[in-house]
């Protein structure tokens, strides 16, 4: 019945959770100049 709203919901969670990720990556290398991705 809801399936829609909560396939979009799903979406849009995972969505973040990985641009999360992302960002904490980025901000991981800029701050420690250490971790290189080679």
């Amino acid at each position: 019945r809801d399936l829609p709203v909560v396939t979009a919901t799903v979406f849009v969670v995972a969505l973040m959770v990985m641009v999360i990720n992302l960002a904490v990556d980025l901000v991981y290398t800029w701050l420690d100049p250490r971790i290189s991705y080679k």
